[in-house]
């Protein structure tokens, strides 16, 4: 779809039944046992004296610029994006799985839709 300044977005309203999403909308998050979290805590390291007034321009630019790199990654690279395909309509649309809003983390648009692993 192509998005225009000028022209609203179009909605599709379809039952879950005819959407198809290419994979699966809930990432399960990645575990870490006491263990390693204690070896974790155990190799870090001094962390940078962030109490000085002078330093403090120069670590919001830093996080701005990461931002904006961590933007324009995504966008380039396509990540954070879940492609579906809607029964009746023509093309593949894009669902963002990252900046969207979806229930429970997406378990449950993955329970109401078919989804085709490939």
């Amino acid at each position: 779809m192509l998005i225009l300044p000028y022209r609203q977005p179009t909605v599709l309203d379809v039952p879950p039944a005819e959407i198809t999403l290419f994979e699966r909308l809930y990432e399960q998050p990645m575990t870490i046992s006491p263990d390693q979290l204690e070896n974790l805590a155990g190799e870090k390291q001094s962390p940078p004296e962030k109490t000085k007034s002078t330093t403090k321009p120069f670590r919001k630019l830093g996080a701005a610029w990461r931002r904006m790199l961590w933007s324009l990654a995504k966008i380039w690279t396509r990540g954070g994006f879940v492609k579906l395909k809607v029964k009746g309509k023509g093309g593949v649309y894009k669902l963002d799985r990252d900046g969207g809003w979806a229930l429970d983390e997406g378990k449950a648009l993955d329970r109401l839709v078919q989804v085709k692993a490939g």
